[in-house]
Formats: C-alpha cells, sequence, structure tokens
C-alpha cells in the first residue's frame, strides 16, 4: 500500500508520499487530493506556519519556535485536522503516518 507521512522539514510541504514498496516521491499532495482546495490550503498554511518559526538570513539559520503555548497547540490542531482529513478522503488508498512530534520544543 502506498503511504502518506506528515513529516515537518523546513521549506517543504508537511506531507510526504512514498509509493508500495516505500520508494519516496518526495513532498507533495497526493494527486487524489490536488482538487480538493480546503486540503491544499490546509497543507499551505502548515507549511507556511512552520517556515515562519526559523530565521533564514545570510547570517544565520536558526529555530524560533512558536510565541506561546497557545500558538503551539493551535498549530498543532491543524495538523491534526489535516491527517484526519487525509484519514477520511484517502484512507482506503493510503496508509497515513504522523511524523510529527508534538513534544518538540515549540516555544521562544
Amino acid at each position: 500500500m502506498k503511504k502518506i507521512r506528515f513529516l515537518l522539514e523546513y521549506n517543504c510541504l508537511p506531507i510526504w508520499i512514498y509509493g508500495e514498496n516505500g520508494e519516496p516521491y518526495g513532498p507533495d499532495i497526493p494527486d487524489e487530493l490536488k482538487n480538493d482546495k480546503e486540503f491544499v490550503s490546509m497543507i499551505n498554511m502548515i507549511q507556511e506556519e512552520y517556515d515562519g518559526l526559523f530565521e533564514n538570513n545570510n547570517m544565520r539559520f536558526e529555530f524560533n519556535g512558536f510565541a506561546s503555548e497557545y500558538h503551539k497547540n493551535r498549530f498543532l490542531e491543524n495538523v491534526a485536522r489535516a491527517i484526519d482529513m487525509a484519514e477520511t478522503k484517502v484512507g482506503n488508498l493510503y496508509q497515513i503516518q504522523n511524523d510529527i512530534n508534538p513534544a518538540i520544543q515549540l516555544i521562544r
């Protein structure tokens, strides 16, 4: 069975696709979900918010984290919602794997 893996990496979509034999197709939205505006919007929002947690300039690349526990929890709720959407819409076609660690230090 193909797999969707939710994983946070800087400057990458938080959703990775793997083929039947485990071969990675990279960060991308599965074809079956590319026309789902709500799902695509949620994935893009998660990526933008995660990327915004970093300082990236000519002098440094550094993880800054969230401003508060509230913002961290809101972010993780959006991640959970995206995973639920994927499970509901394509869970019969893909194994869904969540590798987003809620214990990551996400506070400044």
